[in-house]
């Protein structure tokens, strides 16, 4: 059976949503959410052919197939924040600190406990500020909560945990 051109098989698995705008890519996804196509490529190889399967992005595609191609060092961003969308009218270009700024802009970046790694809580940060109005050592509070002292010195300094009062 022949395989379907690359562009029919982009669009095979293209679903627009009216309410939002935005084509919902109905075909497979990677780890991170975004859509992902299966690219078969034929190599010739010293005495064989060999045959070497890539995921590209769908996003990516959509872009190429209807903006042009992706200057070398930029990445599509989503101007809808939805990792599903291929609606080329919703994808920009932009460096890794645009899309880096966007996510900060949006609410999306990991900070406070939305941070996989956090040894903090709320409670902890506000019981913190009290035994460093409290005149508490950095030191002896790090100890206590098992964190590092520069981690009480932005606590401290309002540089991190900001949000909580």
């Amino acid at each position: 059976m022949p395989i379907r051109p690359l562009r029919e098989r982009f669009n095979y698995f293209v679903m627009p949503e009216p309410m939002s705008g935005c084509w919902l890519w109905s075909g497979a996804l990677n780890v991170s959410g975004y859509g992902k196509l299966s690219v078969i490529n034929d190599k010739l190889s010293k005495s064989r052919k060999r045959t070497i399967r890539q995921g590209i992005s769908a996003h990516r595609l959509s872009y190429e197939f209807y903006k042009g191609p992706i200057p070398k060092g930029l990445l599509i961003r989503h101007t809808c924040d939805n990792r599903c969308c291929v609606n080329p009218d919703h994808l920009i270009l932009g460096t890794d600190a645009d899309n880096i700024a966007d996510c900060v802009r949006r609410g999306r970046n990991a900070f406070g406990t939305r941070q996989h790694k956090s040894k903090l809580n709320p409670l902890f940060v506000m019981v913190i500020r009290e035994a460093i109005s409290a005149k508490f050592t950095q030191k002896s509070i790090a100890e206590y909560f098992k964190i590092c002292p520069a981690t009480v010195s932005t606590i401290r300094h309002n540089q991190f945990w900001k949000h909580v009062s």
